[in-house]
């Protein structure tokens, strides 16, 4: 899907393979909510979601300047960053809003996320509507009911709701971008880290 603004200033779309070295690089800038452990989240994992359920990229000035993500697998929020030069102008809100709308078309009741306590995130999400429910190795745990999930559940397809049923269940992880793989010892996967990163990447845009 794709959504222009009047004059073209902004466009708002679904992330492709080719955009993943500039997710990459948003989230590798960010100065809070930075990855303790970017072993645990590969290209293999950002693919899914382009795939999948969706990862929403907001152009602007010809570049990405913020993407969100969320799962439907375990109804958490996977992803929501920022270029912090495009902060404070509520493109965060509408990228938001988007990975919540993933959730509740896909019948989850409780949408969460976790984020560092005492930063700029922590107060988007309170002023968002969303209240801590507990703390998961030093980080805030904010959880909201999802408002028409009940209708969603309704009017999703059996096939699409027997794919997500058929999908593997997640963990949780102490940082939005890694909730996928607090189980990450048991991956097999090339981790971003890695010196293997760039032949990687080239091989998946290659497919």
């Amino acid at each position: 899907m794709v959504e222009y603004d009047e004059g073209d200033a902004f466009v708002i779309r679904n992330a492709t393979r080719v955009d993943i070295p500039r997710i990459v690089e948003i989230r590798a800038l960010v100065r809070e909510n930075k990855l303790r452990d970017p072993s645990r989240v590969t290209i293999e994992d950002i693919c899914w979601f382009i795939d999948n359920p969706g990862i929403f990229v907001w152009i602007e000035d010809n570049r990405i300047v913020g993407f969100s993500a969320a799962d439907p697998r375990d109804g958490s929020i996977f992803a929501l960053f920022m270029d912090e030069a495009y902060e404070g102008r509520g493109i965060a809100r509408a990228l938001f809003e988007r990975a919540c709308n993933v959730l509740i078309d896909a019948g989850c009741r409780r949408m969460w996320l976790t984020t560092w306590p005492g930063t700029r995130a922590e107060k988007f999400y309170r002023e968002a509507g969303w209240h801590v429910t507990g703390t998961d190795d030093g980080n805030l745990v904010f959880e909201k009911q999802a408002r028409g999930a009940k209708a969603a559940v309704q009017r999703s397809s059996p096939r699409r709701s027997l794919r997500w049923r058929r999908c593997r269940a997640l963990g949780n992880c102490p940082c939005i971008w890694h909730f996928l793989f607090n189980k990450a010892s048991k991956s097999t996967s090339t981790p971003i880290s890695s010196i293997a990163y760039s032949k990687q990447l080239r091989e998946i845009q290659n497919v």
